[in-house]
């Protein structure tokens, strides 16, 4: 949803890891009366720039050591009543102090294990699909996507955090996060989710009445790569374009060049 100019109704934080059914808590959360919710697909569709300040949130996170402010936070946040995803879990500590009245929500796989598992076949395998040399991939990930909101979070999320380590770092990189949730929230206001666990325990955390109908399950593995598969298709044509229109240009400064010293040799045997 597009932010409104009016103050952030923030009603409930959720800020568990990628991969742990995030988007079936969106769809429930929707079904529970929670109007205004904010998602990645927020971000890629705001009519104004939220990349932006998403970039600039992370930037005092990582680069400025500074905390960003509520007020910082409603530039993108203001009229939301959930926020979950990617970038908004990056700034779990942060959010959670920005906004002490919203509930949190931590959703978490059946363990580690199931976590890594899912997360390696949905986003890991595209990440490792490019194959960029160690050391520049942060600079390129954003180039290889297109112009868009990709460019600057992802060198946030390269830069500082475990992921470019998933295979080693992964499955503590997720007890890290869930731990940290555990000590930064009162126990009285975190709820620790599983989507197995249905309706019940997430109703009575919100204090809303128990749905008739089942609780979502959207987005598993499967769904998730015939969603990105054809975004994928478009970004391998356009990495191979742009690498094609770098080699056109390079191989004309070459032709040039050889042309010039052709050139130069010609008239030097003329004169000499």
């Amino acid at each position: 949803m597009e932010a409104s100019e009016s103050k952030s109704d923030m009603q409930v934080l959720v800020l568990g890891m990628p991969r742990t059914s995030t988007a079936s808590m969106r769809a429930a959360l929707g079904e529970l009366g929670l109007p205004n919710q904010y998602f990645w697909e927020c971000m890629c569709h705001a009519k104004t720039d939220h990349s932006a300040i998403w970039t600039d949130l992370l930037d005092q996170k990582f680069r400025r050591k500074e905390t960003p402010s509520r007020a910082d936070f409603d530039r993108v946040l203001a009229g939301c009543s959930s926020v979950a995803d990617w970038p908004a879990s990056l700034l779990s500590k942060e959010l959670v102090e920005a906004y002490p009245e919203a509930k949190v929500i931590l959703t978490v796989r059946d363990s580690p294990d199931k976590w890594y598992n899912s997360f390696n076949d949905t986003i890991w395998y595209y990440q490792r699909q490019k194959h960029w040399p160690k050391g520049i991939r942060e600079r390129f990930w954003a180039y290889q996507f297109g112009p868009g909101p990709h460019d600057s979070i992802y060198r946030y999320i390269i830069g500082y955090t475990p992921f470019p380590n998933f295979p080693t770092q992964g499955k503590q990189w997720y007890l890290d996060h869930n731990e940290m949730m555990r000590q930064i929230v009162p126990p009285d206001n975190l709820l620790e989710f599983n989507a197995k666990q249905g309706w019940e325990p997430l109703c009575n955390f919100l204090g809303k009445p128990v749905p008739s109908t089942p609780y979502p399950k959207v987005n598993d593995s499967g769904s998730f790569q015939s969603t990105v598969d054809p975004y994928w298709a478009i970004v391998k044509i356009r990495r191979s374009q742009k690498l094609l229109r770098w080699f056109s240009i390079w191989m004309i400064i070459f032709a040039v060049i050889v042309s010039f010293l052709s050139q130069r040799r010609a008239i030097r045997k003329l004169l000499f």
